[in-house]
């Protein structure tokens, strides 16, 4: 049975406001920073925040990850 992990790359220990790059670097392995850096840049190049769904899943997509449909 897996147990809870606290996990909170966010370098000033903050839990609010921040959930998609959180997540995003947990997932990835990546640094709070390089995760942050990465929606940033894929955000400003496509004209919208880090944490819209049409930044961060191409940012997802582009990093191996893939959406499915769940069956009914």
């Amino acid at each position: 049975m897996a147990s809870f992990v606290k996990y909170n790359p966010n370098p000033a220990g903050r839990s609010v406001g921040d959930c998609t790059v959180r997540a995003i670097s947990k997932a990835l392995g990546q640094s709070w920073e390089q995760t942050y850096i990465g929606l940033a840049l894929e955000g400003f190049i496509k004209g919208d925040l880090p944490n819209a769904d049409s930044i961060w899943g191409p940012y997802l997509q582009k990093h191996g990850f893939f959406r499915r449909m769940l069956p009914e």
